[in-house]
């Protein structure tokens, strides 16, 4: 190609050069763009999965604050020991009752603070008893001594520990403060005593049947002495033929 105005003495050459081929261009572009489309399913897909991670973690929260309220609310202590009898865990009904904090009980190994040192060894025995399994269905009556030194009675009933996936990890035992109810029930039988010693000693003979039965429940000295032993069981002998 002559170059003007300066003359036909000067000529420029050009010659092109095909810098890449066009299979190449267009599939780097396609990677470009599938890693791009990639990266933002990813980051879409990490955006869920923490959204429903901070859910799950809040209703987990929930769920705990709900559980704990619950077992802070009970009367009843709970009480979990390990499979080689460990305490692991006790409710704010436990600590109350025994005036030990969950701190000073959990991890501790027999004998446990709360043992009366005059029933240790029998304690000793129902906690082997309650490890291996020979647990009493309606529970057991020991006594439990406070931090301060009292004492008082106490139910316990144990039940197995079991996991997510069906394995045991140790015993669950609830205890009950039963002083009050035997209290009452010592009171009871000391009233039922002091009547029956007074029925004994009456100079009339007494009998207690309950209405329309023919069941005599209580009979006094004198008649005991009087009917023999009709005094107990039916009394059809004392009404009168139709």
């Amino acid at each position: 190609m002559p170059v003007s105005p300066v003359g036909n003495g000067l000529v420029i050459r050009a010659q092109a050069y095909r810098t890449s081929l066009g299979v190449i261009g267009s599939g780097l572009f396609w990677l470009v763009g599938a890693l791009s489309a990639m990266t933002g399913w990813m980051l879409i897909a990490n955006w869920r999965h923490t959204r429903r991670r901070m859910q799950a973690q809040q209703a987990l929260m929930a769920e705990t604050n709900f559980r704990r309220a619950m077992e802070n609310s009970m009367l009843t202590g709970m009480r979990a020991l390990d499979m080689h009898g460990r305490i692991t865990y006790v409710n704010a009904a436990f600590c109350q009752m025994t005036g030990w904090s969950e701190a000073e009980l959990v991890g501790r190994t027999p004998p446990f603070p709360y043992w009366p040192e005059e029933d240790r060894e029998l304690l000793a025995a129902r906690l082997d008893d309650e490890i291996h399994g020979r647990t009493v269905q309606g529970g057991f009556q020991v006594r439990v001594k406070r931090k301060d030194g009292s004492l008082f009675d106490a139910r316990l009933y144990v039940s197995p520990l079991i996991d997510a996936r069906g394995h045991q990890t140790g015993w669950m035992t609830s205890m009950t403060d039963i002083t009050e109810p035997t209290r009452i029930r010592e009171q009871l039988q000391a009233s039922h005593e002091r009547f029956t010693t007074v029925l004994e000693a009456l100079d009339a003979s007494v009998s207690v049947a309950p209405p329309g039965s023919e069941e005599i429940l209580f009979a006094n000295k004198l008649y005991r002495l009087w009917f023999g032993g009709q005094a107990t069981g039916h009394w059809a002998w004392w009404r009168k033929p139709a």
